[in-house]
């Protein structure tokens, strides 16, 4: 996508489209007032999200699996719902005392329970990246072709005057 720098906060890349079998022009526009707005929309976005990972990782690591296989499809299952996040699993052995015996158990005396997983995670920058991109853009279209009449810049300029003034 070529962008022009229109100087005043703004950038445009004009297009074609067919759009429902309607040829379209349209004028991808770049605000950078609107992207720092919503560029902080996604890093609360991210914060809340991160407070539902946390919470569900409460959750999730109390599961108790009776085979490593379990464990581990349970976890690519959980990890595709946390997309904003790189999640790794460590998946641990449980054993316990046996039914019936007091006191600390040796070794040889426990036996298995199950397996648990422990995840740790960070922050997804390329999916973050990704996400703040695709901010502070708009398209404008118009089946308007003449370039003469309605020249690329006219259009973001006429489109800017009929939004009120704060």
């Amino acid at each position: 996508m070529v962008w022009i720098d229109l100087k005043n906060g703004y950038s445009i890349s004009p297009q074609e489209s067919n759009y429902g079998g309607v040829k379209q022009r349209w004028i991808v526009v770049f605000s950078e007032e609107a992207f720092k707005n919503e560029v902080n929309t996604v890093k609360i976005m991210l914060q809340k999200k991160e407070e539902i990972l946390k919470s569900a990782l409460k959750k999730f690591e109390k599961e108790l699996y009776y085979c490593k296989k379990d464990a581990e499809k349970s976890f690519d299952k959980f990890a595709k719902k946390h997309p904003m996040f790189i999640l790794t699993s460590y998946i641990v052995r449980l054993r316990g005392k046996m039914d019936g015996k007091k006191g600390r158990p040796k070794e040889e005396d426990k036996v298995f329970k199950g397996f648990s997983v422990k995840i740790e995670y960070s922050k997804n920058d390329k999916e973050v990246i990704k996400h703040e991109n695709a901010r502070g853009k708009f398209i404008l279209g118009t089946n308007d072709f003449d370039l003469t009449e309605l020249p690329d810049e006219m259009i973001l300029s006429e489109y800017l005057s009929y939004l009120p003034t704060q």
